[in-house]
């Protein structure tokens, strides 16, 4: 993927307390038909600049790798860190609606990029729910939404 949103300042809050935006990554080699949308970028991704490189990352990144899979994108629905407070630099606060709203369009260019051969999108949590949900005028035929909460 392509660093769309470098420069982005759509929200101040986030602006304020982000070290670098964090853009979606595609693991091994095409074709790629799965995507993992995750919850918004924590400590560790922040610093890296890469989705999934914190603990659960790590552990997503294992797990995948167990069970075959070698080639997918990973995608936060928000690129900036949400932290509690810019006193705070290890807590992280769910992002807001409108910060949801406003990395729609990164998100919704990465899934146009990514639709050829996109056939799944797996859910991961209420962040990235709550943005599928938002992202209804984007077409992204033949993939189908799998949302874990409903798995377990």
């Amino acid at each position: 993927m392509t660093a769309r949103s470098v420069g982005c300042v759509r929200c101040p809050a986030l602006v304020a307390g982000r070290t670098q935006i964090v853009e979606t990554v595609a693991v091994g080699s095409p074709p790629y038909r799965l995507l993992f949308l995750l919850e918004a970028p924590g400590y560790d991704e922040d610093i890296l600049g890469e989705p999934a490189v914190g603990d659960c990352g790590r552990l997503l990144r294992e797990a995948a790798a167990e069970s075959g899979l070698k080639s997918y994108y990973i995608a936060n629905p928000v690129r900036c860190r949400p932290r509690t407070s810019l006193m705070d630099t290890r807590g992280n606060r769910t992002p807001t609606t409108r910060e949801v709203r406003n990395c729609l369009p990164w998100l919704a260019d990465d899934l146009q990029t990514c639709a050829a051969d996109l056939r799944v999108v797996v859910l991961c949590g209420g962040t990235a729910r709550k943005a599928w949900g938002m992202l209804e005028a984007v077409a992204v035929e033949p993939a189908t939404a799998v949302d874990t909460e409903a798995l377990s």
